[in-house]
């Protein structure tokens, strides 16, 4: 499945999809997405990206562009399970939306 992504999206799979254990296909899988999902160098400088102390990352929404990102079934899979449960626990908020939308649809 490939997903055109914001990078506000980008940001929020990274934080709510950590590094997971499993068997080493998986783990390939998953580092190459974060990797994917992650901001370049050429990103960070076009988009005017920055990451306060607290960690907060902010850019520049009118220069940053969306970013088509290859996300492995094994991926998708775990990634619905954390957005079902934040779902399931009362606990997904509004910057969930668009990716629920486009990782599990309009359950």
């Amino acid at each position: 499945m490939v997903l055109d992504l914001t990078i506000f999206e980008r940001a929020l799979l990274l934080k709510v999809f950590p590094p997971q254990y499993g068997d080493i296909m998986a783990i390939r899988a998953t580092r190459k997405f974060r990797e994917e999902c992650s901001p370049t160098p050429e990103e960070i400088d076009e988009y005017e990206v920055s990451i306060s102390k607290e960690g907060r990352m902010t850019w520049n929404n009118e220069k940053a562009k969306n970013k088509k990102i290859e996300v492995p079934d094994c991926v998708r899979e775990k990634v619905a399970v954390i957005l079902h449960n934040l779902s399931d626990e009362n606990r997904l908020g509004e910057e969930h939306f668009s990716l629920y939308e486009k990782i599990i649809g309009e359950k």
